[in-house]
């Protein structure tokens, strides 16, 4: 069974619980985890151009005459019929939906939030499989940027490389941060702005592709990297391990959260991990929720999170698999120097700062 036909099926188990006819799908990340398409002009906005409507025994989709034919073409299978009306026409939506439906009743995503929600959680193996792709271009653009960008160059020119990287790669970046010297240290999320690197960079990003987002963060050096920066660097990869080693099944979010806490506390910047969240469950989402010390939420197997721990300067940001075996760190590419934490007896490699 497809991927699009097993979720429909999940879709249509929701619709037997609620006693309705219909589900419509009309949110941007429910559409990308039915069909891995794009339902968006404005990628910003949290509705989709044209929504999916799942019955008992069919799906539609119900889209205006600009958008129907790149959506039918380019987005979705040939699982999916179309329903079109002209872009002009007044409650055209409206009509097309009754006439799939008759005088039934339908449910829409954005009442069955949570429930859906739950649903996007865990991936599948196929979604593993394009993730770690996708993982590794993301990797590869803010890598390369990394060690492209050069003294004298502003934050708009090296968010400019950044995204030309991630567009190369077919890759939507939707998040670019860029932070130099002490812009870096001011702000935990750094907008670009005319400020002219000179010696620190900190370079993130939050791409998409197929409907799955990646975040990943690497810092560079020009010269010997300060004192107090290593300092934190340490630290912070310290806690980063803390949240990877930790995220692993039957762990509770609450759990791993508060050992990253101690590990704050452990290595002489406690309250930090309050100045800014701290990542939490990826996916389909850029994050599906932000952890915090008092969820219960209990991790599985499949599940993938992006951890974000930071010390005034400095990051540690990766995406992950959580996998049975052992967690897959999907964003490092073998091609950017690593530095060897260990925690509580086990091994994990983090991102260092590269130094030019």
């Amino acid at each position: 069974m497809s991927i699009f036909l097993a979720r429909v099926k999940m879709l249509r188990d929701l619709l037997k619980e609620c006693s309705v006819e219909g589900i419509l799908v009309t949110q941007q990340v429910n559409f990308s985890w039915l069909t891995g398409g794009r339902a968006y002009i404005n990628g910003n906005s949290e509705g989709s151009v044209a929504p999916i409507l799942i019955t008992k025994d069919r799906v539609f989709l119900i889209a205006n005459n600009i958008e129907a034919q790149r959506l039918k073409e380019e987005e979705i299978g040939d699982e999916i019929e179309v329903i079109e009306y002209g872009w002009h026409e007044v409650n055209g939506q409206n009509r097309c939906i009754y006439s799939a439906l008759g005088n039934g009743k339908f449910i829409t995503d954005v009442q069955l939030k949570k429930e859906i929600s739950l649903l996007r959680y865990t991936l599948c193996e196929e979604d593993v499989e394009r993730y770690k792709v996708i993982g590794r271009l993301v990797g590869q653009a803010v890598e390369e940027t990394c060690r492209e960008i050069l003294p004298g160059m502003s934050e708009w020119e090296i968010s400019g490389v950044l995204c030309k990287k991630c567009l190369d790669r077919g890759l939507e970046p939707f998040v670019h941060l860029v932070g130099t010297d002490w812009r870096a240290e001011k702000y935990r999320h750094p907008l670009p702005t005319d400020k002219r690197l000179d010696k620190y960079a900190l370079v993130a990003v939050n791409a998409m592709k197929f409907g799955l987002w990646v975040s990943a963060t690497r810092l560079v050096c020009f010269g010997q990297v300060p004192d107090e920066i290593r300092k934190r660097f340490e630290a912070v990869v310290r806690v980063d391990a803390c949240f990877i080693a930790n995220t692993r099944p039957g762990n509770t979010v609450g759990q791993v959260f508060k050992k990253a806490i101690k590990a704050y506390q452990e290595t002489g910047f406690e309250g930090q991990w309050k100045c800014h969240h701290q990542g939490g469950l990826t996916g389909y989402s850029s994050r599906e929720y932000k952890a915090t010390p008092d969820m219960d939420i209990v991790i599985g197997a499949n599940q993938a999170f992006a951890w974000n721990p930071s010390i005034s300067g400095t990051k540690s940001e990766d995406t992950i698999l959580v996998r049975e075996g052992e967690n897959e760190i999907i964003t490092q590419t073998g091609e950017y120097p690593l530095i060897e934490v260990e925690y509580e007896g086990q091994r994990v490699l983090r991102p260092d700062i590269l130094v030019r």
